[in-house]
């Protein structure tokens, strides 16, 4: 009797294991049918229905899953930066900022140049810069992170967007989180 219990346990676990399996893999399929709209400072994103939105501030806005224990934040933040910096160094301030050095084995800097393609980019309306990979945050936590900063020519408003998590966590949420800030459309051209 006790085998039969033992076998049934370990039939179960595998059950549950091919469910888990196929849920995750069926997740970038539901994303992209039931994406909700989020629209900040002027660009709409197409998010995730189970981020759940934990702040809402005016210039502030984060997401979080409530769904799940996973260690995982994603934050949008709008600022004016009329300081006429290069993009870039602009970026790399936010990222000193954080705390954060990346590891150079494991990261991928995405520069201005990269978003040619992007068509806010190519009519001279947005600059875009980018980074992702695990990192050391503050000397102590290792992370996953992924980094987009915006910013509208005109109006010198930014949008700095980033995803952080366990660097476990990073390969679940990552490819969501880059879908919607890689793909958003741009609804006021006076502001972002």
């Amino acid at each position: 009797m006790g085998e039969l219990f033992e076998w049934l346990i370990i039939i179960g676990l595998l059950f549950l294991g091919a469910y888990t399996m196929y849920a995750i893999k069926n997740e970038k399929n539901d994303y992209l049918k039931t994406a909700v709209t989020f629209e900040f400072h002027g660009l709409r994103f197409m998010v995730p229905r189970w981020w759940t939105k934990t702040l809402d501030e005016k210039n502030l806005v984060s997401f979080e899953r409530k769904d799940t224990r996973y260690d995982w934040i994603a934050k949008f933040t709008s600022f004016i930066d009329e300081s006429q910096t290069p993009l870039e160094k602009l970026f790399k301030e936010k990222i000193k900022e954080l705390g954060l050095i990346f590891d150079q084995d494991s990261s991928v800097i995405y520069n201005p140049t990269d978003f040619k393609k992007n068509k806010y980019v190519g009519e001279g309306k947005l600059e875009i810069v980018r980074i992702e990979g695990t990192a050391t945050e503050n000397e102590i936590e290792r992370v996953y992170f992924d980094g987009v900063l915006i910013r509208n020519i005109n109006s010198k408003e930014c949008l700095f967007c980033s995803s952080r998590s366990g660097v476990l966590n990073g390969g679940i949420e990552g490819p969501f989180f880059e879908e919607a800030v890689i793909n958003f459309e741009m609804i006021s051209p006076e502001i972002i």
